[in-house]
């Protein structure tokens, strides 16, 4: 993980991408937003490392590698305790890396987890499967999409917040629910959990590589939208403005 979030760093680094942006004229007071919809969307996609997932293979998994509902249940809960013991760790990386390294690596990572839960033969390797996508996706990708947003905004931090998790909540646990479901019966849970890790990898993953910023500053931005202008915040230096052209109508009368 360290040496893969140090990849991602590097890359990162690279203008290329913020020059492209400038060149739109994406990067502006606005650009909250994007970062807001990128973010929304690793909510959305960390849905199939969710327990409401899961519940679409209980059937064909008990089925396919014979196991009881008891032991299935036993497998999924110590890999959710070995994910939950990788949290601390994952939420230092955030705080290392930042939350563009942290969200493309979580992506990535998380990704291919997804596929390789489309490989266990036996339990204990259904073990490592389940620990791999609770700690990657519904911790690792939630954490570092969670922590970006709230750099983004401080004023409406709760909004925004309420806004993503009403969003991520009906379509992941709605729409994505639903396409889940038909993924599994169509091709059943090893091909479906493969083919949806694989989109993940080739489509968000870079988008949230190119498209998120840690923190509104590492553009020449303030949180909620605000901008600089000679070294101060614009709202500030209005403010300020206004204030002096008011003491100056005082002296006058």
């Amino acid at each position: 993980m360290p040496v893969l979030c140090t990849l991602f760093r590097r890359c990162c680094r690279m203008r290329a991408s913020d020059w492209f942006l400038r060149k739109r004229g994406i990067l502006h007071s606005r650009y909250g937003y994007v970062v807001w919809s990128v973010c929304c969307l690793g909510q959305i996609a960390s849905y199939t490392g969710t327990s409401a997932a899961i519940t679409f293979l209980v059937e064909p998994m008990m089925e396919e590698l014979d196991l009881s509902r008891g032991m299935l249940s036993l497998a999924y809960t110590l890999g959710t305790l070995l994910g939950a013991v990788a949290q601390m760790p994952l939420g230092r990386a955030v705080d290392k890396f930042g939350g563009r390294v942290a969200i493309s690596a979580f992506s990535a990572c998380f990704a291919l987890s997804l596929c390789a839960l489309s490989l266990p033969r036996s339990w204990a390797t259904l073990v490592l499967g389940f620990s791999a996508i609770r700690a990657l996706g519904f911790g690792g990708l939630q954490l570092a999409c969670a922590t970006c947003l709230q750099q983004w905004y401080v004023r409406n931090r709760g909004l925004a917040s309420g806004l993503s998790e009403a969003l991520s909540t009906f379509v992941g646990f709605g729409c994505y629910s639903a396409l889940l479901s038909s993924l599994v019966s169509a091709y059943g849970w090893r091909r479906a959990y493969a083919l949806l890790g694989a989109v993940q990898l080739v489509t968000y993953t870079p988008l949230a590589a190119i498209a998120v910023r840690a923190r509104p500053e590492d553009i020449g931005l303030l949180p909620d939208g605000g901008t600089h202008t000679a070294g101060r915040p614009v709202r500030l230096a209005a403010a300020t403005e206004r204030r002096g052209d008011g003491d100056g109508d005082g002296d006058g009368d």
